[in-house]
């Protein structure tokens, strides 16, 4: 999916520099337990599935949006898992735009569809249970999240 309007309107003035940007992950679990991962298009890093909250969004209504758009499934958000920033949310895009991410992290519940790639945004998902998931490539940001999450010893 292509930069939103709302974001391409802002870096039409502020070009590269650094923006702090709200976004949302859900954490979706299978009845084992093993967490649903995406990897985006043209990375080989594996991450929880989300987006950036979009303007006059509230934060549960935009991770309902982003799981619908990218893996094609219905959820419901359960609760709020917590609200996270820091160093390690900082990116630079291959265009050279810098940001940081801070994110509101939702556990959800699959109400209707099964997890497929939207092959635009992302290229692959699956579940993936807690000793996989020390062998899967991950940025920081989810090494560091699933392990404040509890969901293992693996990413400290």
């Amino acid at each position: 999916m292509p930069i939103s309007e709302y974001l391409a309107k802002i870096r039409s003035l502020v070009g590269n520099r650094l923006l702090c940007l709200p976004s949302v992950t859900g954490i979706v679990r299978n009845s084992d337990g093993d967490i649903l991962l995406v990897r985006n298009s043209g990375s080989e890093e594996w991450t929880t599935p989300g987006g950036m909250i979009e303007p006059n969004d509230r934060p549960a209504e935009s991770v309902v949006r982003e799981l619908k758009e990218e893996l094609n499934i219905d959820v419901k958000v359960k609760r709020l898992l917590g609200v996270f920033s820091g160093p390690e949310y900082q990116m630079i895009y291959p265009n050279g735009d810098q940001v940081v991410y801070t994110t509101a992290v939702f556990e959800c519940e699959i109400l209707g569809g099964s997890p497929q790639a939207d092959m635009d945004e992302l290229q692959e998902c699956k579940y993936v249970s807690k000793a996989e998931l020390t062998s899967l490539k991950a940025p920081d940001w989810v090494r560091g999240l699933l392990a404040q999450l509890g969901a293992g010893e693996m990413y400290n």
